[in-house]
């Protein structure tokens, strides 16, 4: 049997690559480092950059298709949180998406 996953990134990862990216999470980089390293031993044709098409999939013609999607945060639901004020959350810290961790502790409990 097969196995050929598509990764619509250029890595995998993830999230976890980018929680990997904060100084109490660089282990999930090891981690990460080692699964890339044991597909190539395990005959794994992983096709990076690239999302999978219908025709794709229909190419290969697979006996199995696993979809995984990855995740998205959910809405912050707080007092005090709305349009005038961002809540930033763990996805977009370490994507350097959002303003600073100190900033953003201060935003989401300003008595913190």
């Amino acid at each position: 049997m097969r196995t050929v996953p598509f990764e619509a990134a250029e890595r995998l990862g993830g999230q976890m690559r980018l929680w990997s990216d904060t100084p109490s999470r660089r282990e999930f980089r090891a981690i990460l480092d080692w699964w890339e390293n044991e597909l190539p031993l395990l005959q794994v044709q992983l096709r990076p950059g690239t999302v999978a098409t219908p025709a794709d999939l229909i190419a290969l013609n697979p006996s199995l298709v696993v979809l995984a999607t990855g995740s998205r945060p959910m809405a912050a639901r707080l007092p005090g949180i709305g349009p005038d004020l961002p809540a930033h959350g763990p996805y977009d810290v370490p994507s350097r998406a959002a303003m600073p961790l100190s900033m953003t502790r201060w935003a989401a409990c300003p008595r913190c």
